[in-house]
C-alpha cells in the first residue's frame, strides 16, 4: 500500500475554523508544473501501478518540461478547478468554502492549490480554503483529511477528466481495457463516492481512449451504476501548457452514489444464506 502523504494550505484563513462546506477534488493537477511530458505521464502512470512499456503513446510526447508554465499557461490548466471554486461560492453565499484539492504526486497538489489560492485573491473571496491533499486518492480517508474540523464525510467530490482510468494496460497507441478492468474501475468509483455524504460527480470524456466504448454500451453498467444528474454542468477539459482542449459537450456528468448498506451479523448471515 502506498503511503498518504497529506499537507495544508490555507488561503485567507490562519486557523482551522468551522465551515459550511467541505469540498474535494480528486486528482485535480493536471500533472502540475511538469505539464503533459514522459516525465509527467511515467509519474502519473506508474504512481497508479502501470507497468510503462517501450512502445505506448507517451513516447511521442516532450521528455520534459525545459522552463516553467507562464501564467497564462496555468489560467489554461486550471480554468476547469477556478470554475468549480466560483461555482461553489456563488452557491454558498456567505459561508465558508473549504476546497481540497488532491494529486497523486504532492508537489503537483501544491502547485494546484497555489494557483487557486492566486485565483481566489484575484476573485476577493473572503471565506475560502484551500488545502492540498498528496497521495493515492483510492487510499484518502475523508475522515483524517477533515479530521482538524471534526468532519467524517466531505460534502461533495468530484473526479473529472480522468485519463487511462478503466485500463489494463497502456502498451500500443491508446489505453486497453476489459470487463475485469472495468468492473475494477467501477469498484474504484464507488469507493470515491464514500468519501462523500451523498457520493461521487463524476466528469468523464466520451471519447473511447478516456471511457471505453464497451462501458457506454454495458447496460449493467449504465443502468445501475452511472446516475444522471442536473447538479452540475459538463466541464471541458484544458490540457496544460494551452497545447488543446475537449470542449464541454464532450464530457458528461455522472452521479455515483454512496453506499449506505449497514453490514451487521444478520446481513453477513443471511449473505452466507446461513440460518439465525
Amino acid at each position: 500500500m502506498r503511503p498518504i502523504l497529506f499537507s495544508i494550505s490555507f488561503c485567507l484563513f490562519a486557523v482551522q475554523v468551522p465551515a459550511a462546506f467541505y469540498h474535494l477534488e480528486l486528482g485535480g493537477a493536471n500533472y502540475g508544473q511538469e505539464g503533459n511530458t514522459q516525465r509527467g505521464n511515467h509519474l502519473t502512470y506508474s504512481g497508479n501501478g502501470f507497468v510503462i512499456p517501450k512502445v505506448s503513446f507517451i513516447n511521442s510526447l516532450e521528455s520534459h518540461s525545459k522552463e516553467a508554465p507562464s501564467e497564462a499557461q496555468t489560467q489554461f490548466q486550471y480554468q476547469v478547478l477556478f470554475d468549480t471554486l466560483d461555482a461553489l461560492v456563488e452557491r454558498h453565499p456567505n459561508e465558508t468554502v473549504v476546497f481540497d484539492v488532491n494529486d497523486l504526486n504532492p508537489e503537483w497538489a501544491k502547485f494546484a492549490a497555489e494557483q487557486m489560492r492566486k485565483h481566489a485573491l484575484y476573485m476577493q473571496y473572503k471565506a475560502v480554503v484551500i488545502r492540498d491533499v498528496g497521495g493515492d486518492y483510492t487510499e484518502l480517508s475523508a475522515a483524517d483529511t477533515l479530521a482538524p474540523y471534526g468532519e467524517n464525510l466531505y460534502d461533495s467530490v468530484h473526479l473529472k477528466n480522468t485519463e487511462a482510468f478503466y485500463a489494463y494496460t497502456i502498451a500500443g497507441e491508446s489505453p486497453a481495457s476489459s470487463k475485469t478492468s472495468r468492473e475494477k474501475a467501477r469498484r474504484k468509483l464507488q469507493k470515491l463516492a464514500n468519501l462523500s455524504k451523498s457520493g461521487l460527480y463524476f466528469f468523464p470524456i466520451m471519447h473511447d481512449f478516456f471511457f471505453p466504448d464497451a462501458e457506454r454500451t454495458d447496460s449493467t453498467a449504465m443502468w445501475h451504476f452511472y446516475g444522471n444528474t442536473s447538479d452540475w454542468k459538463t466541464f471541458p477539459y484544458y490540457f496544460p501548457r494551452m497545447e488543446w482542449s475537449f470542449p464541454s459537450s464532450f464530457t458528461r456528468v455522472f452521479f455515483v452514489p454512496r453506499e449506505t448498506r449497514e453490514w451487521n451479523l444478520e446481513t453477513i448471515l443471511q449473505r452466507k444464506n446461513l440460518k439465525i
